[in-house]
């Protein structure tokens, strides 16, 4: 009988000392998977109701993005590029409170890093960069917190 129970704590001591910092380094690589699955799940269906087909789309893929991005949206994008705007490349995210989906301001051009006029800009767009978290560093030589 102890032996049973040795070998199924050293069993879930395993899972967990491999299993934790894998899982940490699949969130790492690949995004938060709850995320891709609500922008999976949600802004395809958006893009629909908005009257948009896939012969519209060139492209829409998800995209995990390593900044600080606006608290009230999931910090993974659906980048789209429709056929009669291939310059431009429009965002698309999911609020925190409702599962809402809400186009980003920021547009991105192609061979441009910023665009000014876009033709599939709505007015209730989201700023991604306003409201970010605040980044807590702590500075070893004087040891004292610095916000950013």
């Amino acid at each position: 009988m102890k032996r049973k129970v040795l070998v199924s704590v050293l069993i879930v001591f395993l899972l967990i000392l491999f299993g934790v910092p894998a899982s940490f380094l699949y969130i790492l690589e690949n995004g938060n998977p709850y995320t891709r699955y609500l922008a999976d799940k949600h802004i395809p269906e958006y893009l629909e109701n908005q009257g948009y087909t896939k012969e519209d789309l060139k492209d829409a893929h998800y995209v995990e993005v390593n900044y600080r991005v606006n608290k009230k949206i999931y910090s993974g994008f659906y980048d789209v590029i429709f056929n009669d705007e291939k310059g431009v490349i429009y965002s698309y995210g999911i609020t925190r409170k409702g599962k809402d989906v809400v186009q980003l301001c920021e547009k991105m051009g192609v061979h441009t890093p910023t665009v000014t006029k876009a033709i599939h800009s709505e007015e209730g767009c989201v700023k991604s960069l306003e409201n970010r978290t605040e980044r807590i560093t702590l500075k070893f030589s004087g040891f004292y917190k610095l916000f950013q």
